[in-house]
């Protein structure tokens, strides 16, 4: 699939997948985009505090993390995340106290 919140996504393809998210509850499905900060608009209206199936990502280098985690964090969900993938580079989860543990 593509990144559900990126602009040239249709919103006709948006709603029949968070349709389709909404009538398979025994599913877990990951999320994961690289424009978070388009998310808030392109919910569903009936996300709430998330759908209790969905995990929310983001897509994340250094500078993106550091950039973005607090938008993604804003974004009610059951379960926020990350994705280092390719990691072509050292990132530090560190600089977020909050966001991880340990």
């Amino acid at each position: 699939m593509a990144d559900v919140f990126d602009h040239q996504v249709d919103q006709a393809l948006r709603n029949r997948l968070w349709s389709l998210i909404a009538r398979t509850p025994n599913l877990e499905w990951l999320i994961l985009t690289k424009r978070i900060g388009n998310a808030p608009k392109m919910l569903p209206a009936d996300w709430g505090g998330g759908y209790p199936n969905v995990w929310l990502l983001m897509s994340v280098d250094q500078i993106a993390l550091e950039r973005d985690a607090a938008k993604l964090l804003a974004i009610p969900a059951v379960v926020h995340g990350v994705s280092i993938e390719p990691q072509l580079a050292p990132v530090r989860l560190a600089v977020l106290p909050d966001y991880c543990s340990g």
